[in-house]
Formats: C-alpha cells, sequence, structure tokens
C-alpha cells in the first residue's frame, strides 16, 4: 500500500510540475484501494487465538495508519484532478514516456476528466 500511494504521489507531483494531465497513476491507486480492503477485512475478523493483545496493538495501529494514508492520496489525487481541469493542464493522449509526461509537441487539450471514485472508510 505505502509503495503504490509514494508512486501516486510521485506521479501526481510531476502532473502538477510539468502542467500536463496523466492517468498512471490510476492504476496505483486501484491497487492501493484493494490491499487497504483487503487489510480492513482482516482486521475486522477479529484478532487470531493464541494472540497476545500487547503484540496486536502496534499491529493494528500501523494497519490503520495505512489505510487513512490510502484514503488520503484519494484525497490528494482527486484535488490533483479538479486543478489539472480548472487550470485546463495538456493531456498525454499517447503512450507515455518516462515520468507519464508526452513532449510538448505531442500534447493536445482535452476535456474535464472525472475524479476517482474509490471511498475507504475507517471505523
Amino acid at each position: 500500500m505505502s509503495l503504490e500511494c509514494s508512486q501516486t504521489l510521485k506521479e501526481l507531483a510531476t502532473v502538477i510540475k510539468k502542467m500536463t494531465r496523466s492517468s498512471i497513476s490510476d492504476p496505483h491507486i486501484k491497487n492501493a484501494v484493494i490491499a487497504a480492503k483487503s487489510l480492513k477485512s482482516m482486521m475486522q475478523n477479529g484478532p487470531w487465538p493464541e494472540t497476545d493483545l500487547l503484540n496486536l496493538i502496534p499491529a493494528a495501529t500501523v494497519a490503520s495508519l495505512l489505510i487513512e494514508i490510502v484514503s488520503s492520496t484519494i484525497k490528494i489525487s482527486d484535488s490533483v484532478s479538479q486543478l489539472a481541469s480548472l487550470s485546463k493542464f495538456k493531456t498525454c493522449n499517447i503512450p507515455p514516456v518516462p515520468h507519464g509526461m508526452c513532449p510538448e509537441k505531442r500534447t493536445a487539450s482535452r476535456g474535464n476528466e472525472g475524479s476517482h471514485t474509490f471511498g475507504v472508510i475507517v471505523e
């Protein structure tokens, strides 16, 4: 989860820096959401037999923080998407070159892109 979120944040930083839209971060977000849901499900199934509660608390804390990081990354991604839309960032319409950015001569503008519709709720 943390690797997927870090790759997403790195791509979003490049999007802002280059002012060029990219959807390379979408698969990373999807992977992080799947992992977060799996982790949350595993946590909700309750403690495992013969588990020392003092050993379980740090692991549950880390798991909860990872889920929150995924949720925050999604919010950041949605905000960058909205910024790109309002600022009319250029859009790559061909396979991306390294770092997900098109050379200047290969960019074209496109309509608004929707925001991400993922949800991770931490209770």
